[in-house]
């Protein structure tokens, strides 16, 4: 009989366990999605004013997660704002109580387990998210840096004439601003790898 009544104790505190973390998680996400998300939207909205650039925000939505899908109808969501909003459906259950269905009761720790998965990922991708954000918002010749490289992995022509705007937008601001390291930069990016494209 101590045997039953300890294994059920144990089996307790795994589902009041597996709630809590649930709990904390839905928590967590609603604060991403509710506080930081829009900070930082607002944030990286104006990156494209402070390098005078037209296409620099396009060519930030080629980074993952802020891309989208290749789907039509998801074409205006970046992969990060979908996988928020299917978190926020996978909360959906956590307020359903499935220990008034005896033949259901499993399903509560199963949609517990799930929230925590699907919070997890969402959290991950929130932090290469953010990752981007504070690239665009780093040193010139850092991202300038980065673009030149993203440039010579690109395939898709679209995008590859984006990523070549953006970087000679770079060159007109260096000659504003007499920033001779951009200056070599865009110097070098156009000796090396626009002459021998053109060569090709």
């Amino acid at each position: 009989m101590s045997h039953i009544c300890h294994h059920v104790f144990i089996e307790y505190l795994e589902l009041l366990w597996l709630k809590d973390i649930a709990t904390v998680c839905c928590g967590l996400i609603i604060a991403i999605f509710g506080i930081a998300y829009p900070i930082l939207i607002d944030t990286i909205s104006d990156v494209g004013t402070k390098y005078n650039s037209k296409t620099l925000n396009i060519v930030r939505k080629y980074e993952f997660p802020h891309n989208s899908l290749n789907v039509p109808s998801l074409k205006n969501q970046s992969i990060f704002e979908i996988v928020i909003i299917l978190n926020l459906i996978a909360f959906i259950p956590l307020f359903i109580d499935f220990s008034k269905y005896h033949s259901y009761s499993f399903l509560g720790s199963f949609f517990d387990i799930i929230a925590i998965i699907v919070s997890i990922f969402t959290s991950v991708l929130f932090i290469l998210w953010v990752n981007v954000i504070k690239l665009y918002k780093n040193e010139p010749n850092v991202l300038l840096n980065h673009l030149i490289k993203k440039f010579r992995d690109e395939r898709d022509p679209i995008k590859k004439k984006n990523l070549y705007k953006t970087i000679l937008e770079f060159g007109i601001l260096a000659q504003i601003n007499s920033d001779r390291q951009i200056d070599k930069t865009i110097f070098d990016f156009l000796v090396n790898d626009v002459n021998s494209s053109d060569n090709d």
